[in-house]
Parts: C-alpha cells; structure tokens; sequence
C-alpha cells in the first residue's frame, strides 16, 4: 500500500525499459473476445456454464491470454 505501490511500478518500468531495448514488445491482450475466440481455442462448447459473457455486446471474459493471442485469425 501506499508509497510502496510505486516502488513496485518503478521496478516494473525499469524492466520494462530493459526489455524494450533488447527487442520485446509488450503486448496487453484483450479481456472480451467474441464467440468464435472461443471456439478456435477449445474453450467453447466444453467450458461455457463456467465463462462469463456479456449481454449487451455478445463478447465473452476471458481469463487466460492464449484466448485473444491464439483465436481464429491464427487458427
């Protein structure tokens, strides 16, 4: 808590910036992915009583990243 939260996002930061001059990219995968993400990914039909899907917009929470980085477009 507090002052210490930021120590913490300087650490990240200098990491961050070590990283990036040696070629990484940071990435921050989407959270809401359509149905088809879900599908390509094995997740659908198989998991759906346990994943939450919005109402309004048709888009399902995702709780892993190798839903958004491995949908249908990269098969």
């Amino acid at each position: 808590m507090g002052d210490i939260v930021f120590l913490q996002f300087a650490l990240i930061r200098s990491a961050m910036d070590i990283l990036v001059e040696k070629g990484f990219i940071p990435v921050i995968p989407p959270v809401l992915v359509r149905e088809e993400a879900m599908y390509g990914t094995g997740f659908l039909p198989a998991d759906e009583a346990q994943i939450y899907k919005t109402a309004e917009d048709d888009l399902y929470l995702v709780g892993t990243a190798e839903v958004a980085a491995r949908g249908p477009a990269h098969g």
